[in-house]
């Protein structure tokens, strides 16, 4: 399962969900601003962060937008 974190108005959350439903992937948005208590989790998961989307496959956290879009190119990714 594909989880991406991200905020309203974020284009880069915009690309990372677009990217999913081009190739088909199944993915769980999670808009931290609705809910501000997934801001905590994430940050007890991952640690620290600086930028959104953050995005965890399959219980790994790959990073944002461009680590998720290198590990698809790599065929990381199998979902």
């Amino acid at each position: 399962m594909i989880k991406i974190y991200g905020t309203t108005g974020c284009p880069a959350c915009k690309q990372a969900v677009a990217l999913c439903d081009a190739k088909g992937l199944e993915y769980l948005y999670i808009d931290m601003m609705e809910d501000p208590k997934m801001m905590d989790k994430l940050v007890s998961a991952i640690g620290n962060f600086r930028s959104v989307p953050q995005i965890i496959v399959d219980g790994e956290h790959v990073g944002g937008l461009e680590g998720f879009q290198t590990k698809l190119k790599k065929g990381d990714i199998y979902v």
